[in-house]
């Protein structure tokens, strides 16, 4: 319940613009791994592989901690609906643009144009009957405006979905 209480409130901050990312640079391998630590873990326990493939030396100039919470909410759910024996990877599209993919049945046509909205549940139970708020996403979705970027998705039912962070091109 904690969780919940603690989502609504980052969406009304991020809305009401009191909360501001605060952009420096990091390492976007250290933070990808540090996500995937637990996660990898959690993977294993279900009978599927985490596999992450992202350059030492990228930095990203973003909110670190924002940033975070967007790729643990895509790596939980990536968790959450990839069955025994399907794998999860999280990859470079671009140097402003980091990809997780997982294996599955996709995202229902259905609940598709809904799911980056806050006010239609979209959650569902995951293979292994994880359950969530489904507020998830549409912080993640918030958070990647706050920045100035985008939260995408490629959906293929029935092979799996992967959603793409992309930060603006600073110059």
């Amino acid at each position: 319940m904690s969780k919940v209480v603690e989502n609504l409130l980052t969406i009304g901050r991020l809305h009401t613009g009191t909360i501001k990312p605060e952009t420096r640079p990091f390492n976007l391998k250290t933070l990808v791994a540090e996500k995937g630590l637990r996660l990898g873990q959690i993977a294993d326990q279900k009978g599927s592989r985490l596999s992450i493939e992202i350059p030492g030396e990228l930095e990203w100039l973003a909110d670190e901690s924002l940033v975070g919470a967007v790729l643990q909410n895509l790596l939980d759910n990536a968790v959450k609906f990839t069955p025994a024996g399907g794998a999860i990877s999280v990859f470079m599209e671009n140097e402003r643009s980091i990809c997780v993919r997982n294996t599955g049945a996709g995202i229902s046509e259905k609940i598709l144009p809904d799911i980056f909205k806050h006010h239609v549940k979209t959650s569902l139970p995951g293979t292994g009957g994880e359950t969530g708020t489904g507020l998830g996403l549409p912080l993640s979705h918030d958070i990647m405006k706050a920045h100035g970027g985008e939260l995408g998705v490629k959906n293929e039912p029935g092979i799996g979905v992967a959603f793409f962070i992309r930060l603006p091109v600073t110059r």
